[in-house]
C-alpha cells in the first residue's frame, strides 16, 4: 500500500516483507508437523527477509526526512532532467564529430571519442534502469515504458562501440532524448496531480 503512495518505497522492500510473510508460514506449518530443523531454518529466513524489510523501511524514512516531499517525486524527477541532459550532451557530441568526418574512416582520435560515447550511453542507460527498477509497477502508470528506451538506449551504444556514427544513429539518440523529455514531462504532471489530490 505504501510503495503505491511514495518512490522511497520501493518494489524489492515489498518482495522482502512477502518473502518474510511466506517463510513465516512456512514455519509454522513445520512446527504443527513436528519438524523442527526445518521450522528453525525457515524461521532464520524470516528473520533475515523482516531485517532486510526493516532497513529498507528505515533508510526510505531517512530519504523522505531529506526529501522535498514525502512522496518522493521531485527526487525521480531530478534524476530524470540529470539523466536527459546527459543524453542531451552526448547527442550534441554525436553531431559535432559526425559533421567532422571525412572520407577515409574516423582517426584513431574520433575512434577514441566513439568508445567513450558507448562507454557514457551505457553509463546513462544503466541509470535508466536503475531508476525503473525504483519505480517498479508505478512507472508503467506513470511513464510508459522506460525498457523501451534502455533497448534502444543498448542499440546505440552498440553502434558507437562498432563505430558506427552515421545519421540513423543520430536519429535514434534524438529520439531516445524525445522519449526521455515526454517521460519527464509525465512525471511532472503526475506529481501536480498528487499534490492536488
Amino acid at each position: 500500500e505504501a510503495s503505491r503512495k511514495t518512490f522511497f518505497i520501493t518494489p524489492q522492500t515489498g518482495a522482502a516483507l512477502g518473502r518474510a510473510l511466506q517463510k513465516m508460514d512456512e514455519t509454522a506449518g513445520n512446527l504443527q508437523s513436528g519438524n523442527t530443523s526445518r521450522a528453525s531454518q525457515s524461521a532464520q529466513d524470516a528473520m533475515g527477509a523482516l531485517n532486510a524489510t526493516a532497513l529498507a523501511v528505515r533508510r526510505a524514512i531517512g530519504e523522505m526526512q531529506a526529501a522535498g516531499s514525502a512522496v518522493g517525486f521531485d527526487e525521480m524527477l531530478q534524476k530524470m532532467e540529470a539523466m536527459s541532459q546527459q543524453q542531451g550532451d552526448l547527442n550534441g557530441q554525436g553531431e559535432s564529430l559526425f559533421s567532422q568526418q571525412k572520407p577515409g574512416g574516423s582517426t584513431p582520435g574520433q575512434q577514441q571519442s566513439l568508445a567513450q560515447m558507448a562507454a557514457r550511453q551505457r553509463a546513462i542507460q544503466q541509470a535508466l534502469q536503475e531508476l525503473r527498477q525504483q519505480l517498479g509497477a508505478q512507472q508503467q502508470k506513470m511513464l510508459g515504458d522506460l525498457g523501451d528506451i534502455a533497448s534502444e538506449m543498448e542499440e546505440a551504444a552498440r553502434s558507437l562501440q562498432n563505430q558506427d556514427l552515421d545519421r540513423p544513429l543520430l536519429n535514434r539518440q534524438q529520439k531516445i532524448l524525445s522519449r526521455m523529455l515526454d517521460a519527464q514531462h509525465s512525471m511532472r504532471e503526475r506529481g501536480r496531480s498528487e499534490e492536488r489530490e
